[in-house]
């Protein structure tokens, strides 16, 4: 990410670390100062003091902006030191943290850590959204310029009040498990029924993608997190991954239509079918369980994102695949009643599908990321 790594005798330090963000050549001074204090201090305290204290947030210093920003890479970067128990992955997310640029200036004013308008504990993360499809001000052309190159700090500009004005509505407070599900869905729905119309190639949307892969991490950071810095995560993934969908045109949702295709029907690697043997106890079910050719697929594609939104898909559908039609109607949003757990294995198999099944010998050159709907 960081192309420039000038090494300089200039390191930053307690007294000096907001001096150089932003600048890459910093890079080798951060990693190394930003090792030293996880060592000395351990990850849950450092991620707090640089990332969400008051002091990481003063003008010009912004550190939680950053985080959510540049696709979100330094909160996966983080992220997948705390999952593994990584210091040295966690320090590399800092560090990428401090030198990335803030785009969510903004999203993130200082009244977003001080908010005192009261939130609805019950308004689901879905709701925001269909109130958010039903604003003509934040349509396509509207909400954001879709010529832009960059469209979601473009969003911010154009709308980021308004847009504001939803997310207050949403309250992180209640159950994390219940809270966490309801952003899976969320971002699980803006980029997959974002990209999908009946009958059409499945738009396997390079932005959105990154919400989905990073949604993975909210639970790793989550723990590290004391509880008002724990509900300040929970609404800055929220506000992001909305602003993303709104600056790449808040494509409209056909949920009836994508459920209707049969899950049966479901496009999985092209394979050879086993020849059981005679004693073989069941000689007709041969492919039970598609998960298992799917990530096979994933593990042998060059493009290192498709393997991490599968992982991404795989987990989620263990825990929710289960959910049946209407575990989401008492959300707002047109059609939920017909979601179910089945969403994440359709969206593994058409994202697979787009990206190409490399292993099985189908070429990846022409399978790239949708980068504009």
């Amino acid at each position: 990410m960081f192309r420039i790594a000038l090494e300089t005798s200039i390191r930053p330090s307690c007294r000096n670390w907001t001096k150089y963000l932003g600048r890459h050549g910093y890079y080798p001074g951060y990693l190394e100062f930003f090792e030293s204090q996880i060592l000395q201090n351990g990850m849950a305290d450092c991620l707090e003091k640089y990332v969400f204290s008051t002091e990481a947030n003063q003008p010009g210093v912004e550190m939680f902006g950053r985080f959510f920003s540049g696709l979100v890479h330094p909160m996966i970067h983080f992220g997948h030191g705390a999952e593994f128990e990584l210091p040295g992955l966690a320090a590399e997310g800092l560090a990428m943290t401090a030198l990335t640029k803030n785009m969510c200036g903004g999203l993130f004013k200082p009244s977003f850590f001080t908010q005192e308008t009261p939130a609805d504990p019950q308004l689901h993360a879905l709701s925001v959204a269909a109130r958010i499809l039903k604003d003509p001000e934040l349509g396509y052309g509207k909400g954001a310029d879709p010529n832009s190159n960059a469209r979601f700090q473009d969003a911010i500009k154009r709308s980021g009040e308004r847009l504001s004005t939803y997310f207050r509505q949403w309250s992180p407070e209640g159950s994390f498990e219940a809270k966490h599900e309801e952003l899976v869905w969320l971002v699980s729905a803006l980029y997959g029924f974002s990209g999908w119309r009946k009958d059409e190639e499945f738009k396997a949307n390079f932005f959105t993608l990154h919400l989905v892969t990073s949604s993975l991490f909210i639970s790793s950071i989550h723990t590290l997190l004391p509880p008002k810095s724990q509900a300040l995560l929970l609404r800055g993934f929220l506000a992001t991954a909305l602003t993303y969908w709104v600056g790449h045109g808040r494509r409209d949702f056909t949920i009836q239509d994508f459920f209707a295709e049969d899950v049966h029907a479901l496009i999985t690697p092209p394979h050879t079918d086993p020849k059981p043997a005679k004693d073989a106890l069941d000689a007709t079910h041969l492919h039970q369980n598609p998960w298992f050719a799917i990530l096979q697929s994933a593990l042998n594609h060059p493009d290192e994102h498709l393997l991490k939104i599968q992982r991404s898909f795989a987990h989620y559908a263990a825990l929710y695949g289960t959910r049946e039609k209407g575990c989401l109607a008492q959300t707002e949003l047109l059609e939920a009643a017909d979601i179910d757990g089945t969403l994440f294995l359709r969206l593994a198999s058409l994202t697979g599908k787009a990206k190409a099944w490399v292993r099985e010998g189908e070429p990846s050159h022409d399978a790239q990321w949708n980068r504009r709907y």
